[in-house]
């Protein structure tokens, strides 16, 4: 018995001491600055997830739609590749995309009100990586019935994420930042999700990862 309320008390001091490491670490107070952030503008966080899942929809069947019949063999890099059930009707990449459009404004649209650059970036980038292993596993789950993630995937998120898709998040943040009405940031990030979506989808079918 005393034995284990010693295990117990060195279990505890070593969480604790574990919880105060990480509140004031870097990675503690970016954590704060999360959340801070998210209470704060939870409203228009939410707005947000709505019109860019929307969107991240309807620029995933536009590009895919149109190039695709610029490939030889199309069969897997179209938007619909099958019959069934949603899950397995639409392509997997685009799946994969729109999930990862719905986390990224849900969990990390906070990251529009980061001060520094610096914390954006790498906040954009870790994120990034964290939600396509979390994207592709619940697709691969709900399409496969077991978890699988591609690291040909990884890697392309990793570099897009820290190079095309991160320009056009700084070159469009302080409108999106700033704009509450709906119609305004429909046409803003309609606009940016045009400009990268057929540029993502190119890559993504020159690296053949398919439907």
């Amino acid at each position: 018995m005393t034995t284990m309320i010693a295990a117990g008390k060195r279990m505890w001091l070593t969480l604790y001491a574990a919880a105060c490491l990480i509140q004031f670490s870097a990675v503690g107070q970016l954590m704060q600055s999360w959340a801070g952030h998210w209470a704060e503008n939870k409203e228009k966080i939410l707005l947000l997830t709505a019109i860019n899942t929307t969107i991240t929809f309807s620029t995933e069947f536009v590009s895919r739609t149109a190039l695709s019949k610029r490939i030889k063999d199309s069969e897997g890099f179209s938007f619909l590749v099958g019959n069934g059930s949603f899950w397995k009707t639409i392509n997997r990449q685009s799946l994969i995309n729109v999930w990862m459009t719905f986390f990224a404004s849900l969990i990390a649209a906070p990251v529009y009100f980061f001060r520094k650059r610096l914390n954006r970036f790498l906040f954009f980038i870790g994120f990034g990586v964290f939600n396509s292993f979390l994207s592709q596993g619940i697709i691969s789950f709900l399409r496969d019935g077991f978890l699988y993630v591609a690291g040909t995937r990884i890697l392309f998120d990793l570099v897009y994420n820290g190079s095309v898709k991160y320009f056009f998040f700084e070159f469009f943040r302080r409108p999106i930042k700033v704009n509450s009405n709906i119609v305004k940031l429909t046409y803003i990030r309609g606009k940016q999700d045009l400009l990268t979506s057929f540029f993502k989808t190119t890559i993504l079918n020159l690296l053949r990862l398919k439907g």
